[in-house]
């Protein structure tokens, strides 16, 4: 089968030219853009496929951090309550023991008082803002447990020391 032939214009002869192909320089040509066409589907098929499928490690990954973070809710969960029972003990420490025995209350605002201070560096690697804020919220909340805990446990003594003397 004859193949078409391909002319371009000759402006010094003013009359069309056959133009000669060269067979090695069409099947470079017809080679290099099957092969740039196939890195770009492919490329499109890698990023389709690791978007809706993926691997066991990202699936044991993203069942680890759904654990994580549903411990990390029990744990807040549990520390509210916590804090709840601390305000029961505080309550029950200014109304019964230190009004019988005379002691001044402890005012709630100190009772509450939190603690300050810089961030600590491990709050410094690179982590999602969601994980720096439920790993923050958890460490106030421990802190404020333990200041509390030390008041309170610094009321009862001071009440021990009353009782003794």
């Amino acid at each position: 089968m004859n193949q078409p032939k391909h002319y371009i214009y000759d402006e010094d002869a003013c009359r069309f030219v056959p133009v000669e192909s060269n067979k090695r320089e069409l099947f470079l040509l017809s080679m290099s853009l099957w092969i740039l066409n196939g890195m770009v589907f492919g490329a499109i098929f890698l990023s389709l496929i690791s978007t809706f499928y993926a691997t066991p490690a990202e699936l044991a990954l993203k069942a680890e951090n759904e654990f994580l973070i549903d411990e990390v809710e029990e744990s807040k969960r549990t520390m509210t309550q916590l804090m709840g029972q601390l305000d029961d003990l505080a309550a029950q420490d200014n109304e019964m023991y230190r009004s019988i025995l005379g002691l001044n209350e402890i005012p709630m605002a100190e009772r509450n008082a939190s603690m300050g201070g810089a961030r600590p560096p491990e709050m410094d690697l690179s982590v999602s803002s969601s994980t720096a804020q439920l790993l923050a919220e958890a460490r106030q909340s421990v802190r404020q447990i333990e200041q509390r805990i030390r008041i309170q446990n610094d009321s009862y003594e001071e009440i021990k020391r009353y009782f003794n003397t």
